[in-house]
């Protein structure tokens, strides 16, 4: 059976200046994250970063819950999260979509202009 697997678009836009980077940096040093994609490695997530440096996770939608509740722990908000990729192709192809860190922050910004504003 073929693995599918879920991935996370993550923002700084939902997070205190520097916390994303921690966290992700935490995740790693617990061993639970690798950074790049290996196809053997058995973590439970995947630390991706697309050519503008916007972090992603990718991880085996068996390990959803368990993903769902580390990010819970450490307080780290996904913006998008998509699950149907069975192969290298299509995950690059999501992560490549020119748009999708605009669309993020599009959707941010009436927030942050609100509080601006106030």
């Amino acid at each position: 059976m073929e693995e599918i697997y879920c991935i996370a678009a993550l923002s700084g836009y939902n997070h205190q200046e520097g916390y994303l980077d921690i966290m992700l940096r935490k995740l790693y040093l617990e061993n639970k994250a690798t950074f790049g994609y290996d196809p053997y490695d058995e973590r439970l997530v995947r630390i991706l970063f697309d050519e503008m440096d916007n972090p992603y996770l990718l991880y085996k939608l068996s390990n959803k819950d368990l993903v769902e509740a580390e990010l819970r722990k450490k307080i780290i908000i996904p913006e998008i999260v998509h699950e149907e990729f069975s192969n290298l192709h299509s995950i690059a192809d999501f992560i490549d979509k020119d748009n999708l860190h605009d669309k993020i922050q599009q959707d941010s910004s009436p927030f942050f202009d609100e509080i601006n504003l106030n």
